[in-house]
């Protein structure tokens, strides 16, 4: 395994190839997504690759305000991150770097980089969240510059608990291209999942699948467990902030 400061080097040594018009790029992209995350509420950043800083446009949650200054550069962003999740939140980052080596040009737009670190908010005490990242620009040779990053705090769950799993979901056909295989969701758990965001509960998916109950509430028993959520509405909200129902 790598030591920490092994990845953290690593990710922040990248090299990028900015087009000219860089600036105004970022500054028209920034305008547009600080807009968009006013009007839907949502916390967003964008994440500039090459000075490894991140730039909040908005947050939905006062108690998360800790995180919602104008600029953060990396090093100070991960003051923020649970010392035990620190390795786990750079480690999905530099797996998605690679993965993009094994996708053909131009499809990197395609694909979103999921996973959970603890941030500290502003009273001191660590939340859960889920990072989404999306790619926003490349530089001219195609490199990743600009990333969308949307976060969801994990409302009412568990906080010991370090976070698992690191996944990267197409966002068009919402199939799983990168998955921890023991936290990642089977076919057969996706289709339950949902089913249940549908509101069915385990006698009517079981008759729809042509299952026995004890099946779907088997399927049930692992998505809540992957999840790391108490009950199955929460976990339909995990997978709706994940974006994948």
């Amino acid at each position: 395994m790598k030591k920490l400061k092994q990845l953290y080097e690593e990710f922040t040594t990248l090299q990028f190839n900015l087009p000219d018009d860089s600036n105004r790029t970022f500054e028209s992209k920034k305008e547009q997504i600080m807009q968009l995350a006013k009007a839907e509420n949502l916390s967003m950043a964008i994440y500039d690759l090459n000075s490894h800083e991140y730039h909040f446009l908005h947050g939905y949650e006062s108690d998360m305000s800790s995180i919602q200054q104008p600029c953060f550069d990396l090093e100070k962003f991960h003051e923020l991150v649970h010392a035990a999740d620190l390795r786990h939140a750079l480690e999905a980052r530099i797996k998605a770097f690679y993965f993009r080596q094994k996708i053909n040009a131009g499809e990197e737009k395609d694909y979103m980089l999921l996973f959970e670190c603890r941030l500290k908010d502003c009273s001191g005490k660590y939340r859960r969240v889920l990072h989404k990242f999306l790619v926003l620009e490349q530089d001219d040779r195609g490199e990743i510059w600009l990333l969308l990053l949307k976060l969801c705090p994990v409302v009412g769950e568990d906080t010991e608990t370090p976070p698992r799993g690191v996944f990267i979901v197409n966002i068009h056909t919402l199939e799983f291209a990168v998955t921890d295989s023991e936290y990642g969701f089977t076919p057969a758990e996706m289709t339950v999942l949902k089913l249940l965001s549908e509101g069915l509960g385990s006698k009517q998916i079981a008759k729809k699948l042509h299952n026995s109950p004890h099946t779907i509430n088997n399927h049930r028993r692992n998505i809540l467990r992957k999840t790391q959520t108490a009950t199955t509405e929460r976990a339909v909200m995990y997978a709706r902030d994940m974006g994948i129902v």
